[in-house]
């Protein structure tokens, strides 16, 4: 499977910002992750690929869409391997620096 997207010229962003607000008793504790966006699209893109690989649980193939969803916590597993992103990104937590480095270049 391929995923192409025309962006009209357009050649994308250097970095994409995941705020996660991860504890449902303080709405005022978050994790921010600056990751780059070649990093970002590679994880998406393998996640979803190989969760459309494998069935659903009645047997039956799973609808290809353009729909990707990736968690920040959990567990993966055989066929889904777009949990505990926290951990997998863990080098990029509050890494504004890569920024400050990016701009100077």
């Amino acid at each position: 499977m391929v995923l192409e997207i025309d962006l009209g010229g357009f050649r994308g962003p250097d970095f994409m910002i995941f705020v996660w607000f991860h504890d449902k008793d303080n709405c005022d504790a978050y994790r921010m992750f600056i990751v780059p966006a070649n990093v970002v699209d590679r994880s998406v893109f393998q996640a979803h690929e190989l969760w459309h690989s494998h069935p659903k649980k009645d047997g039956s193939a799973r609808k290809l869409t353009d729909h990707v969803m990736i968690r920040m916590n959990g567990k993966d597993n055989d066929t889904c391997i777009g949990n505990n992103f926290a951990e997998k990104w863990k080098q990029y937590e509050g890494n504004w620096d890569q920024l400050e480095r990016r701009t100077e270049a």
